[in-house]
């Protein structure tokens, strides 16, 4: 199970990049026999996990293989926002 969820979550996180929609997106998850996705699921994908893991590796291998929920990736992004620099 976690093989097949690491993998519908690196599809996700490429269509989102690619900019598909949700119907392109079902098409491709059930061609590789995931299940389809709903749009609420969908929207948090394109507006949320793929801007915030763009240009980040960590942040995307956190998103793939850990399955990081939205609200560990908005904790890391406030806590990388409010740091200080060192002077």
């Amino acid at each position: 199970m976690k093989t097949t969820s690491r993998k519908k979550r690196t599809l996700l996180l490429q269509l989102a990049r690619e900019e598909k929609d949700l119907r392109e997106v079902n098409k491709a998850l059930v061609r590789g026999c995931m299940d389809p996705i709903v749009a609420p699921e969908w929207e948090l994908w394109i507006s949320y996990y793929e801007p915030m893991s763009r240009n980040n590796p960590l942040l995307e291998q956190e998103i793939i293989i850990n399955d990081r929920s939205l609200a560990w990736l908005a904790e890391q992004e406030c806590n990388r926002a409010n740091k200080k620099s060192l002077s």
